[in-house]
């Protein structure tokens, strides 16, 4: 059985999308049903929170927990699986595992996210901006020009 996106999801892509966040829900069963055929997955959760433009949810891949995404077919997803391909092994990054670049589909490590910048920065003084962002191990990228935001 395939788990449904969350309640709050939905409901947050058809008030930012309108018929066409109506559209993209009405054809993804169909597509969730493809690609656990084709990557072998067994679906376990839907993820709560997000943008309104993608879903993730919490899958089995080869005995191992792991992350499906997908997302409407935008520069901004096609731009992450780029991203995510072109930053492969590289530490501090999540490591993309397959992916579909036609259809913006993900599987990828599942991560636990730590604590919001916006909470450690509202909360405690002695962890400032410089500070936290020094640790980032990415050296800049010359080779592609990614978009910024």
């Amino acid at each position: 059985m395939l788990p449904r996106p969350t309640d709050a999801n939905t409901a947050l892509i058809q008030s930012r999308l309108g018929p066409r966040g109506d559209q993209w829900l009405a054809q993804l069963p169909e597509q969730m049903r493809e690609v656990a055929d084709a990557w072998d997955l067994q679906y376990l959760e839907a993820c709560p929170g997000g943008w309104y433009s993608n879903l993730v949810w919490k899958v089995r891949h080869d005995g191992v927990v792991k992350a499906f995404k997908t997302g409407l077919p935008e520069p901004e997803l096609f731009t992450e699986i780029a991203v995510l391909k072109r930053w492969q092994s590289r530490s501090g990054c999540v490591q993309l595992e397959r992916f579909d670049e036609n259809s913006g589909l993900m599987l990828m490590q599942c991560i636990a996210p730590g604590t919001s910048f916006r909470n450690i920065r509202n909360t405690d003084s002695s962890v400032g901006t410089p500070d936290l962002f020094e640790q980032i191990p990415l050296q800049s990228d010359t080779q592609t020009q990614f978009p910024t935001y």
